[in-house]
């Protein structure tokens, strides 16, 4: 059971259900049933979007790991393998983007 969600990107639309600090309200705390573990990922495009999910809705081509963070394609991703897990903090990573691609 994972946390499904997306944050919006900064200095864009916000989901206010879903912030990048992981403290989500209202529907978003609803969790969905998932195969594989949970993950929240800070998103290249749109630029520091974070999005709480599935590891089976992404194609990795080697086994993730059960947890901890890893980063492929501009993007990074971070993995917990207990129930409602993905509500994690995700401010620094989505820091370590911004400051990355925006220079």
């Amino acid at each position: 059971m994972c946390f499904e969600c997306s944050s919006g990107a900064p200095g864009s639309w916000q989901n206010e259900a879903c912030p990048a600090n992981g403290k989500l309200k209202g529907w978003a705390r609803q969790p969905i049933k998932c195969n594989g573990q949970c993950v929240a990922t800070v998103k290249r495009w749109p630029l520091g979007d974070i999005v709480r999910s599935c590891s089976g809705n992404y194609y990795f081509a080697s086994p993730p790991p059960k947890t901890g963070c890893i980063r492929r394609n501009d993007e990074i991703t971070c993995f917990c393998s207990s129930n409602r897990c993905n509500d994690m903090d995700m401010l620094d990573w989505q820091a370590t983007l911004l400051n990355e691609f925006r220079g």
